[in-house]
């Protein structure tokens, strides 16, 4: 339940933020960060269950919601995500992605509890 608060929060501000509605804007959802030694498969569930509900709290006719393939597929060969964990390194992503807006994020275990951290660059770098 608290997930799913998270990721509407998440999608509500995507919303509410100036200049998000002019046209079909790119978003793209970089996989979380894992700092706690998740396992990869869980870390990347958690990850398209944020794409998944970004995507359906959000009209398509306004906003495209990258997949993980099309980030990999854009990506230049020599580009690591699992280093890029610098707003710079995210900005520099968004504009090879081509996205107007990117969300990142950290997945981590605190007291025995999954905690997800999210960042949300709002300025276009596309």
């Amino acid at each position: 339940m608290k997930l799913k608060w998270l990721l509407t929060i998440c999608a509500v501000f995507l919303v509410i933020f100036p200049g998000l509605a002019l046209g079909a804007e790119k978003i793209a959802i970089l996989d979380l960060i894992n700092k706690s030694g998740l396992p990869e498969n869980d870390v990347y569930f958690l990850t398209e269950l944020i794409r998944g509900q970004v995507k359906r709290s959000l009209p398509s006719s306004s906003y495209s919601i990258m997949t993980r393939e099309n980030i990999f597929e854009l990506l230049s060969p020599d580009m690591d995500l699992k280093k890029c964990t610098e707003a710079e390194c995210e900005v520099q992503v968004g504009r090879q992605l081509g996205a107007a807006y990117i969300i990142t994020g950290d997945a981590l275990i605190f007291d025995r509890r999954l905690h997800l951290m999210k960042n949300f660059l709002g300025e276009p770098v596309g």
